[in-house]
């Protein structure tokens, strides 16, 4: 279990790991509607907590001195163990579902519309939007640019004629290091050679067509993880936001 989880989180997920272990998934909205109003009432009022051995409910009334209310509401003022319950009428999970397949779509535009350009600094491979090839002198990694000192970034970024890949807020600090390195050689060692090699072929590819060429690569997976992760961004562009 995530050790940087609350008392109540870790509480949370022990629960619904035993209350849901082994129970088929509910076939029809209205069967999983009432297996989850019957979780959250056996997590309020009936499952005592591990480290407190009594329910959230009781932990409630001793801390208040009253009742927990019987429909617990979203922003309740006291902060307690109480989960509330609420179903959503209008959730649609499909919905997310083409949502992601519409960004996968533009990310694999995206790609399709980059090509390799070597590091200036260590000679190693980064993906450049085709549109910014050529509007640069230099191009550098995200390694070589996170090894500079303050005063180099500072010149790097005043001089608005170098591109540099950079990494989207430490990669969630690090937590998901292993995974993205991964990713990074993936992208860096086989998609610019299966980029090089068949770019005309996979520009006349359909999405469907692309993806799985590039699974059967040994690169889909990397790909779609390298794409949701980093962000390139023009350190001129950054600039100018801050």
């Amino acid at each position: 279990m995530n050790d940087t989880l609350t008392p109540t989180m870790k509480e949370f997920e022990m629960a619904w790991n035993e209350y849901f272990k082994d129970k088929p998934y509910p076939k029809t909205d209205d069967k999983e509607k009432k297996e989850q109003e019957g979780f959250y009432h056996w997590y309020n009022y009936v499952r005592k907590q591990s480290d407190t051995g009594k329910t959230p409910a009781e932990m409630y009334k001793e801390v208040y001195e009253k009742e927990p209310p019987k429909e617990f509401p979203i922003n309740v003022q006291e902060p307690s163990r109480m989960m509330n319950f609420e179903w959503d009428e209008e959730y649609d999970e499909s919905d997310f579902n083409d949502e992601d397949d519409e960004e996968f779509s533009k990310e694999i535009d995206n790609l399709l519309n980059s090509r390799p350009k070597k590091c200036s600094s260590c000679k190693n491979q980064i993906l450049v939007p085709d549109e910014k090839v050529n509007n640069f002198k230099k191009y550098l990694c995200s390694d070589c640019y996170e090894k500079m000192n303050e005063v180099e970034r500072k010149g790097t970024i005043q001089s608005n004629d170098c591109y540099v890949e950079i990494n989207g807020e430490d990669f969630i600090k690090k937590e998901i290091d292993l995974a993205n390195s991964f990713a990074e050689k993936a992208v860096e060692d086989i998609f610019p050679k299966l980029w090089q090699d068949k770019k005309e072929e996979l520009k006349s590819m359909s999405k469907k067509e692309l993806a799985e060429i590039m699974f059967f690569e040994g690169v889909f997976t990397a790909v779609a993880n390298f794409i949701h992760l980093p962000n390139k961004i023009d350190v001129n562009e950054e600039h100018n936001e801050t």
